[in-house]
């Protein structure tokens, strides 16, 4: 676990250095979550860190040390201010939005997953279940390369994303309507 800590520290150290921009993540890292399809996402500051890989990658890194992952909550407010307006009074809080970041979501999907549906798909209520649904639906039909098969397609947008899409974000899925080109 030294081994881990230490990788972490030095990412989290990295992220505010005067140095330039760098990878962390492995080249072909895969991580659980996903990540959404860029359009429907948000593009977040992640400081001197090459992109949202790494951070998804830091949680993982991150997630056994409260301290650490504080320390990254913090800096990555520091560096994105709208974060702020998520409640992520508790450490497992802070790394459900580190890892929503990490995915590339909008800020109104990870409020949504922390503050609506209590850090779980199974507290939605039907009629946003339903939403969701014929968004990843409609989403795999107009865009069949990026959702070859059908149990992407319920699972999260193309890349098995695992949190709760918003409902402003399924509705804007629904019509095309991206958040970013």
């Amino acid at each position: 676990m030294g081994t881990v800590r230490k990788v972490a520290e030095e990412i989290l150290d990295y992220m505010d250095s005067t140095n330039s921009t760098k990878r962390f993540a492995p080249h072909n890292y895969k991580h659980g979550n996903g990540k959404i399809d860029y359009r429907f996402g948000q593009e977040w500051n992640c400081g001197n860190l090459e992109g949202i890989d790494d951070v998804f990658y830091l949680t993982t890194r991150s997630y056994h040390y409260p301290d650490l992952v504080n320390k990254f909550y913090n800096k990555m407010v520091k560096l994105n201010p709208s974060l702020k307006d998520i409640s992520a009074p508790e450490n497992i809080d802070k790394l459900v939005l580190l890892r929503g970041v990490g995915s590339g979501l909008h800020l109104n999907d990870v409020k949504y997953f922390l503050e609506n549906v209590n850090h779980d798909c199974k507290n939605e209520s039907f009629v946003n279940e339903v939403l969701s649904s014929f968004a990843y639906f409609a989403y795999g039909l107009r865009y069949p390369e990026n959702d070859k098969s059908e149990e992407k397609r319920q699972n999260g947008l193309g890349n098995d994303v695992d949190f709760a899409l918003s409902p402003k974000t399924a509705k804007r899925v629904i019509f095309n309507n991206f958040y970013r080109e």
